[in-house]
């Protein structure tokens, strides 16, 4: 326990977030400290957090801005990923403080690194840490560069399989058939060896082996931890609070907000597995000589900062809205086009709720992500006010160091009752644009957006589940009507612009923009195309204008009605995510019912 007179100085690394932001202004108001340092990852970031704090609270308190990337050494803190990959001296530098002799000369990691640079510099009472730090460690793509190397050395291994011994002895003794045969060998390896990759020109075979040994997330994890437990002590640092995070938002492997194809996805288990890796060896430094370790694990998604209508960007780029193409499906499926091969129509706008560093959702994805015993969500302010009591020796019940189990923040009171409000926002403002807000892509599963975008179509063209269901309406008239209104909607546009495709009735025919993120290949830009691929990848994350489909939408509606109207349930008892409750449709309730009960996508505590 600190006494709030005794906290002078605090580093709060990411600042700039919503949950960093409150802190500092949490901090501000009840403990005032002389010092607070706001360290962002960018440095319009930091200065934009530091100029309203001034604003807010004067020169009560001297406001600091830093920035730059922590896990890495302070000369490459501002450089970006790509810029650091296609550099060998930097690969072979960043290799050598992952797994480099931590006690060696005075310019490796502990001394160079921003994260040790920056503690030791302020020297602060107090450390808050509110960056993602599974995130930042796990996204680094191991699969995709594990896939390279392995196609990688399995080439290799295809070119050493000829009886080289004999070949170098025949061209020894001046065989010319050999000696050429040998430098049209050498040729092949180095054209393998150093020519760009396809889908990551700025690499080569030999640059992405150095990638993935240096992406491995646990080492990467040790290092961090123990160069942040090294700087601590140095600095006679007296409390340390992690805001960590579960990975999933308190969820389940069964969670549907995925990262691909795979399910339980690969990305977001790695991102758990390092997760609660850093709960575990923030356990050990508590139990070590040091300063008070304490971690506040949120169980829910965190928001939100502003209800906005804003330009929409994918991988730091723009979403630029093109012309959808008709195309037939053959033996191969060209996933990634170039842009300019599709008509430009500007770049794409839509209302969205801005969640800060968990990314900007449209309506429709909030709905589903917000859903009852869905992921839900939990406000800034609760996770911050928790840290300041944790800090000042209140007993929470949410340190994960002292109870793990127990230390989960659920989803509250104030955010369901938010929760509304930023929905008629999303509304009213979607009303004055005129373009609807139902999924771009962020949280995760071209599964999740091809439901919406689904849903959403229906609901333009019935706007009732009694019409839905009933048999009047065939699944081949509402297949008929969904593709007359789309031809006529920009929503067509906007879909594909996404990176998502719609198959039409004919079972064959797709329109598409220039990416398709279903079929997933990240390494390659075509794929081959089997017979059952199609029925897949429309599970998967084409909006599936088949009758087929639409009987199966048909079948939901029943369900969703017949869930209105349980025998035995009354009271509170009625309302749960297998009751569709609601009176008119809602896009996202409506998937997040088909998540809960077809996906079992409900949390259980």
């Amino acid at each position: 326990m600190i006494a709030p007179r005794d906290i002078n100085s605090v580093v709060i690394f990411g600042g700039g977030g919503l949950v960093g932001h409150q802190i500092c202004r949490l901090m501000s108001k009840e403990l005032r400290p002389k010092k607070i340092v706001v360290c962002t990852l960018f440095e319009d970031e930091a200065k934009e957090t530091v100029t309203a704090l001034k604003e807010e609270f004067g020169n009560s308190v001297e406001f600091i801005p830093e920035y730059g990337n922590i896990f890495v050494r302070e000369s490459y803190a501002n450089k970006s990923r790509a810029e650091i990959t296609s550099n060998n001296g930097m690969l072979a530098q960043i290799y050598d403080d992952v797994f480099g002799d931590l006690n060696g000369d005075g310019k490796n990691i502990v001394n160079e690194g921003l994260m040790p640079k920056l503690i030791l510099k302020y020297r602060p009472d107090v450390v808050i840490d509110c960056v993602n730090t599974a995130t930042a460690i796990s996204y680094q793509d191991v699969k995709s560069s594990s896939k390279v190397v392995k196609e990688f050395q399995d080439a290799l291994t295809t070119l050493t399989q000829n009886d080289l011994k004999s070949t170098i002895v025949k061209a020894k003794n001046g065989d010319k058939q050999s000696t050429d045969d040998l430098c049209n060998f050498a040729s092949q390896i180095l054209e393998l060896s150093t020519s760009p990759l396809e889908s990551f020109p700025h690499l080569n075979n030999l640059k992405m082996i150095d990638l993935l040994l240096i992406s491995q997330s646990v080492p990467q994890l040790v290092r961090h931890v123990t160069l942040l437990y090294n700087s601590l002590l140095q600095a006679k640092t007296r409390a340390y609070i992690k805001v960590g995070t579960t990975g999933t938002g308190g969820m389940g492997v069964n969670i549907p907000f995925t990262h691909g194809e795979d399910k339980p996805s690969f990305t977001l288990m790695t991102k758990t597995s390092i997760g609660f890796a850093h709960t575990g060896l923030l356990f050990l430094l508590a139990r070590s000589p040091g300063p008070i370790i304490k971690e506040i694990k949120p169980g829910a998604m965190i928001g939100h900062k502003r209800i906005t209508f804003k330009k929409i960007n994918k991988f730091r780029q723009p979403v630029v809205l093109c012309e959808s193409k008709e195309e037939t499906v053959g033996k191969t499926l060209t996933v990634r086009q170039r842009v300019s091969d599709y008509k430009s129509k500007g770049n794409l706008e839509l209302v969205g709720v801005d969640t800060g560093e968990n990314g900007f959702f449209s309506r429709g994805e909030y709905e589903a992500i917000t859903y009852m015993d869905s992921m839900e969500f939990v406000t800034p302010e609760e996770i911050a006010r928790n840290v300041l009591y944790e800090l000042c020796g209140h007993n929470t019940g949410k340190d994960v160091i002292a109870a793990i189990d127990g230390a989960v923040m659920d989803p509250s009171y104030r955010a369901g009752y938010i929760r509304q409000s930023a929905i008629d926002q999303m509304l009213e403002m979607e009303n004055s644009k005129g373009i609807p807000s139902i999924a771009i892509g962020e949280l995760g599963p071209p599964q999740l957006s091809k439901l919406l975008y689904e849903a959403y179509l229906l609901q333009s063209v019935y706007p009732t589940l009694e019409e839905w269901a009933d048999r009047k309406n065939s699944p081949e008239q509402m297949s008929k009507k969904v593709v007359d209104f789309l031809n006529k909607h920009e929503a067509k546009d906007i879909i594909t612009s996404l990176g998502l495709s719609i198959l039409l009735p004919d079972g064959k025919t797709i329109v598409r923009g220039h990416t398709m993120y279903i079929p997933e290949s990240k390494v390659h830009a075509t794929v081959d195309v089997k017979s059952e691929d199609l029925d897949s990848w429309a599970k998967q994350g084409w909006i599936d204008l088949r009758n087929e489909n639409f009987a199966k939408w048909k079948e939901r509606a029943k369900r969703m009605i017949d869930s209105r109207e349980q025998k035995f349930v009354e009271g509170s008892a009625a309302f749960g995510p297998a009751h569709y409750t609601s009176k008119s449709l809602k896009t996202g309730e409506i998937v997040g019912w088909i998540l809960s009960t077809e996906f079992d996508g409900s949390r259980q505590k």
